[in-house]
């Protein structure tokens, strides 16, 4: 159901649905409800107490961006309105997201995640980002540039208390066919800096295993037909 206010001499809209059920023509996308409020104002906008329910995710959103003059004559400059951002995905599928963004496709299965983000388009601070895979915990704060580049988008992070179960990886990236060492255990991350673009990057690590420290500097570039990587580490203790 839908409940509107609109005052179009002040250029103020508000919408709140209370439940919004479609299935469109989406690769086994079925939307079991929509819900939220909606606030569209002379300077601001924003999304109070968004969720989305589909067959296999459940996301939660607020949101607000001001410096937003969408009936200005000067129209609007999305890259520089300051904006905030409170994700909490319980349950996000791959699938799901790839039908609404392209080149999500090599990520599969079901992913928690929690974010709190402030900033612009231009430079987003990541507060808080958490992601749960089925055995594996990610804790990073960092921040984003140039977010609307799509595949040219800047990608600053940095992890702490952070582990990997091996097996969460391969089956996040199947195409990439990662090797899984099981005798090194459970990756613990003493520390994990990621920087550069979303398909191509530098990573460096200090990580403890099973089998002792490992630390190293990552480079991949996964932008043409083929991967090029690099791979630079140093071992403490480790019994190989």
């Amino acid at each position: 159901s839908l409940s509107a206010d609109v005052n179009i001499a002040a250029n103020e809209y508000q919408l709140s649905i209370s439940e919004f059920n479609v299935k469109p023509n989406l690769t086994g996308f079925k939307l079991l409800n929509l819900s939220g409020n909606f606030v569209l104002l002379k300077d601001l906008a924003g999304i109070t107490d968004l969720k989305i329910i589909t067959e296999r995710s459940f996301i939660s959103l607020n949101a607000a961006v001001s410096e937003f003059y969408l009936f200005s004559e000067e129209g609007i400059n999305l890259q520089k309105s300051p904006l905030k951002i409170e994700l909490d995905a319980m349950n996000l599928n791959f699938d799901d997201l790839t039908n609404f963004i392209s080149g999500t496709d090599i990520l599969k299965g079901t992913v928690e995640t929690h974010l709190s983000a402030e900033g612009t388009l231009n430079e987003l601070e990541l507060k808080k980002l958490e992601v749960n895979l089925a055995n594996s915990n990610l804790n990073a704060t960092g921040y984003l540039q140039n977010i609307l580049d799509g595949g040219e988008m800047n990608i600053h992070m940095n992890f702490r208390n952070s582990f990997i179960n091996q097996d969460d990886v391969t089956a996040l990236l199947p195409s990439l066919e990662i090797p899984t060492y099981k005798e090194y255990g459970v990756l613990h991350f003493d520390s994990l800096a990621y920087e550069g673009q979303p398909l191509n990057f530098t990573s460096n690590m200090l990580l403890q295993t099973d089998q002792g420290k490992v630390s190293g500097l990552v480079k991949m570039d996964l932008t043409g037909e083929d991967i090029v990587y690099d791979y630079q580490i140093t071992t403490t203790n480790l019994n190989l």
